[in-house]
């Protein structure tokens, strides 16, 4: 293998015997119609576009020149590209693209192997990567991107609190936690908030139990009230009974008829 100067691979090159880039010309518009030949009337034809403004022409001619340049630019740099390739491959530094070309002659000079030198710099770009994240500036901005996110989250659900109120006026939850995991998941797939909460009311109803009466609650109903109360019956009386005006005067007279 030759010996080879890394700073001069680009200038052994021969730039010579390029051709220059000619721009492809149009061919001449033909003539109008020949000396004698008969012409016609022109039949309907549909209204003609209106002409573009000098502005609106200079502007995209400025298009089009960009257009070129970038094109030129691009195929200079593919050349450039090619001819290091091709030199670096005299030389001995074989590769599919001038990147694996450009490993090789690097590893070469530190006398690495390539897969040595692409794990230093996949280990480079992790801590550049790490330090990136933890950078103050980027914390913060993280942070101040998860504040933003958890304020728009309580506005979404005091929103559907609302809307469920509105039109649920008996519905008594103090927030759509309160509906459960249910309801936020239907909410989180895009259904809307009064389905997701019919849906959701119905699944409480249906493990809802009944509440068992309280103790001692049978058969206390209150009486039919009636205009006479054995001494039986005032002693099955309870308090409850008794606040009631007219079962207390009810209970008053029959008490001037017991003997």
């Amino acid at each position: 293998m030759e010996e080879l100067n890394p700073d001069s691979i680009l200038s052994t090159e021969d730039d010579a015997g390029q051709e220059p880039v000619v721009a492809a010309q149009e061919p001449a518009a033909e003539d109008g119609a020949t000396a004698g030949e008969q012409t016609t009337e022109p039949g309907p034809q549909a209204p003609a576009k209106p002409a573009q403004t000098a502005e609106e022409n200079a502007r995209f001619a400025q298009f089009r020149r960009e257009a070129q340049a970038a094109r030129r630019e691009a195929e200079q740099a593919r050349a450039a590209a090619q001819r290091a390739q091709n030199v670096l491959n005299r030389y001995g530094y074989q590769g599919d693209n001038l990147d694996e070309v450009l490993d090789t002659l690097e590893a070469a000079q530190r006398n690495i192997s390539v897969s040595e030198l692409r794990q230093e710099r996949a280990a480079e770009e992790e801590r550049f990567r790490q330090a990136m994240q933890n950078a103050p500036e980027v914390v913060q901005m993280r942070q101040q991107l998860a504040e933003y996110q958890r304020r728009e989250d309580q506005r979404i659900l005091d929103d559907d609190l609302g809307e469920i109120k509105r039109l649920n006026p008996g519905e008594t939850a103090k927030s759509v936690l309160d509906l459960g995991p249910q309801f936020l998941a239907l909410r989180a797939a895009g259904v809307d908030t009064q389905t997701a909460y019919n849906a959701v009311s119905q699944t409480r109803q249906q493990n809802t139990k009944p509440a068992p009466p309280e103790i001692g609650a049978v058969n206390t109903s209150t009486p039919k009230e009636k205009d006479y109360y054995s001494p039986e019956e005032v002693d099955r009386l309870s308090e409850k009974d008794l606040e009631n005006p007219r079962v207390m005067e009810a209970v008053q007279r029959s008490m001037t008829k017991w003997r």
